[in-house]
């Protein structure tokens, strides 16, 4: 039996045993609690709470190697003493004339050389034998004298050579080549000699031809490179103003009359002006129009004012004259000069 003054307990509520949960979770972690409060209060005094602060500062690449790169701070300095440019002297470079020398000045440094005389436009008879080995020098006469330029390819004319990059044969045509002793036949050996050297000419060459009587006559005003095409007009050149046409009653008065004399200032004249490395001159006589020691002090001249001088080679042709002044021409200009004789053509 339950007493009267004893009243059951009423039944608790929901809500409060909610609240009672978290009041009994805040007391166990007071601890934690008090700490967050602590830390948030400060927070809030500072003003701001940063997390991550970017660098703005720009930087050079740096590899991993610490300190390769050299800046300005970093770069070792050298003493003063170490930056004093050493007293070196330039060395004196001497500078070859403009102007070319005189020919009697110049001197020949041609090595010896062995050739044949055999022309296959003597019809096989040779030319007195073979030529003996020689060293000429300026001023030497003979059959195996040489002119060269460096580089050239060989020239050769009834024995006498050139080793050269461009030519020019300046041949007389005047009408005593057909006369006398000389004939016709005597002046085809000459024809197909001049040909020959020209037919032989490497393609890399240039040459030109003039021919002399009264006055002078050029295949072209320039030297031309040597291709088959300009090789054949140059022998039809040449065929064109042959000797025989002195007598040739078809031709005019004035082709007859340009076989008339043997100005070989005029031939050599036009030669200079094409500048080839050799001249070859082909006479049977003495000049006309000008004296040969006139001719040999304008050749001299000439020659002072080119870049450089050209060899000239001289061939007497069954010369009935003038052997002296084309020894002089060929001996002045570091060439070679060879006469042909009568008794070597037939």
């Amino acid at each position: 039996m339950l007493s009267a003054s004893t009243s059951p307990r009423p039944p608790a509520t929901f809500s409060s045993s909610r609240t009672n949960n978290v009041i009994a979770f805040i007391a166990t972690t007071r601890f934690i609690t008090i700490s967050l409060l602590i830390h948030f209060v400060l927070i809030i005094a500072s003003g701001s709470f940063v997390l991550f602060k970017a660098d703005t500062s720009r930087t050079d690449f740096i590899t991993g190697g610490d300190g390769f790169i050299l800046t300005a701070e970093n770069a070792p300095q050298m003493p003063k003493e170490d930056l004093i440019a050493p007293d070196v002297k330039p060395e004196a470079v001497s500078t070859p004339p403009s102007v070319a020398p005189a020919i009697g000045a110049i001197t020949s440094t041609m090595t010896q050389t062995a050739f044949t005389m055999a022309s296959p436009a003597l019809g096989g008879a040779g030319i007195e034998g073979v030529a003996k080995l020689n060293a000429p020098t300026a001023g030497t006469i003979g059959l195996g004298t040489l002119g060269s330029r460096a580089g050239g390819s060989a020239m050769r004319m009834f024995g006498v050579q050139s080793k050269a990059n461009s030519i020019v044969v300046c041949l007389d045509v005047s009408s005593s080549m057909i006369t006398g002793e000389k004939s016709l036949q005597t002046y085809e050996v000459l024809e197909k000699e001049v040909i020959k050297v020209i037919r032989d000419l490497s393609t890399l060459a240039r040459f030109g031809v003039v021919v002399f009587s009264k006055d002078a006559q050029t295949y072209r005003d320039v030297l031309v490179r040597a291709t088959n095409e300009e090789k054949d007009k140059a022998v039809n050149f040449i065929k064109k103003f042959a000797p025989m046409q002195a007598r040739n009653p078809k031709a005019s008065v004035e082709e007859q009359e340009f076989h008339h004399g043997t100005r070989a200032d005029r031939g050599l004249e036009i030669a200079f002006t094409m500048q080839p490395d050799v001249i070859f001159f082909v006479s049977d006589g003495e000049p006309t129009g000008t004296l040969p020691a006139q001719i040999l002090e304008q050749v001299k001249v000439t020659q002072q004012q080119l870049p450089r001088p050209a060899i000239i080679n001289a061939i007497a042709f069954l010369a009935d004259g003038g052997q002296k002044f084309m020894k002089d021409l060929a001996s002045q200009n570091l060439g070679g000069f060879r006469e042909i004789k009568p008794k070597d053509v037939k």
